[in-house]
C-alpha cells in the first residue's frame, strides 16, 4: 500500500497546521485523541478568572479612588468654611447624616438629585 510521507511526518509546515487546525496532535508518541483541547479548555477558564479578579481590582481602585476625592473636597471646604453645608442650599447639615457621611456635600432633600 502507497502513502503520501508528508501526510504521516511534521517535515511539511503546511501539513502540522492543518493537523492543528483539526485539532490532531502533531506529535505521533501523543496520547491518542489527546488534541490539547483539555488544556486550552484551562487556559480559557483561568483568564476569565484573571479578567474577572482585574475587573474586580479595577473597581475596588475606582470606590477607593472616589472616596479620597471625597475626603480632600470636603478637607477644601472645611478650610473655607463651607464643610457641613448642603452644596446646593447652604442648608446645615445634621450631626447624623455627618457622621454617616463625613465627605457628605449635600442634606437629605438635595441628596436623591445628585445619585446616579
Amino acid at each position: 500500500m502507497e502513502y503520501d510521507s508528508d501526510l504521516v511526518t511534521d517535515d511539511n509546515p503546511g501539513r502540522a497546521d492543518e493537523r492543528a487546525s483539526a485539532g490532531v496532535a502533531s506529535d505521533p508518541m501523543a496520547h491518542p485523541g489527546a488534541s490539547g483541547g483539555e488544556a486550552a479548555d484551562e487556559s480559557a477558564h483561568e483568564a476569565a478568572a484573571a479578567e474577572t479578579g482585574e475587573d474586580i481590582d479595577l473597581e475596588l481602585l475606582d470606590a477607593i479612588e472616589q472616596e479620597l476625592a471625597d475626603v480632600e473636597l470636603a478637607l477644601d471646604r472645611l478650610g473655607d468654611g463651607t464643610y457641613g453645608r448642603c452644596e446646593t442650599c447652604g442648608q446645615v447639615l445634621s450631626e447624623d447624616e455627618l457622621e454617616t457621611a463625613p465627605a457628605g456635600r449635600y442634606c437629605r432633600a438635595h441628596l436623591p438629585l445628585v445619585l446616579p
